[in-house]
């Protein structure tokens, strides 16, 4: 990767922007553009990491970056191949009645729907949204939101109540708790090898910045078994250490990206 600086432009210093904002040194958009945000950014990451902090992104930054997981090549074009939007995830929070039958006719394929919190809390429209969704012929999904209780007894909590079949796709959510304490990356490898245990297959694991963060540069052997749903808002992504390719990419939430 060539030398990045205050007035380069492109694809790489996207995917520098990317790389800075998943470890929370820049505050988006990843728009390609190395500005003065950027450069400031810059130098907060080399600071951190014991480089000289002149906002510069040249050999020893880019080392250093690389071996946290940076992939200067990897940040691919927007939109990414393939077919796109076709997938979306709810929960009790998206009202009572959702139109699955728009959804489909609009192109959408799969829902995945919150099913469970730690080792208590139950999406109480779980069941009834399952039975609609799969009647208009969508995919279904269950996912679970990881926090800081005992993850098996999360994860048995979990598939009891979504009841997965053949078809059902699970996945883990993997990211900050805002009402309490978070799953540590720890207990998220405990969490997919119960499932792995209980189901024959690996979950889905569904993470942004806290999965680049704890991953901290390192594959983990037992995660990156897992289907990766990358959350990065934006039209350039990054992936972690041990994955090739995501499966989902959720790049926006809607207003965002």
């Amino acid at each position: 990767m060539s030398t990045l600086s205050i007035g380069a432009q492109g694809p790489q210093v996207a995917a520098w922007q990317s790389f800075l904002i998943d470890r929370n040194f820049l505050t988006g958009p990843a728009d390609g553009i190395f500005g003065p945000a950027t450069q400031a950014a810059t130098e907060k990451y080399q600071q951190a990491n014991g480089l000289t902090p002149d906002g510069v992104v040249g050999p020893a930054t880019t080392q250093k970056a690389v071996s946290e997981g940076f992939h200067p090549a990897a940040a691919p074009n927007f939109p990414p191949p393939g077919t796109i939007n076709v997938v979306f995830d709810i929960s009790h929070n998206n009202g009572a009645s959702p139109d699955f039958a728009k959804a489909k006719a609009a192109g959408m394929q799969a829902v995945f729907h919150k099913a469970t919190q730690g080792q208590h809390f139950v999406d109480n429209m779980y069941a009834k949204n399952r039975q609609a969704a799969t009647a208009q012929g969508l995919a279904w999904g269950a996912y679970h939101f990881g926090d800081g209780s005992e993850p098996t007894s999360q994860a048995d909590f979990f598939l009891s109540v979504a009841k997965p079949d053949g078809k059902t796709l699970l996945v883990l959510d993997f990211e900050e708790n805002p009402s309490g304490p978070g799953m540590t990356m720890d207990q998220a490898k405990q969490f997919v090898q119960r499932i792995k245990d209980k189901t024959g297959k690996y979950p889905g694991l569904y993470g942004g910045s806290v999965l680049f963060n704890d991953l901290n540069g390192t594959k983990d052997a037992v995660l990156s078994q897992c289907w990766l749903w990358i959350a990065r808002y934006g039209n350039l992504t990054q992936l972690p250490p041990g994955w090739t390719n995501w499966t989902f990419w959720q790049y926006t939430d809607g207003q965002v990206g």
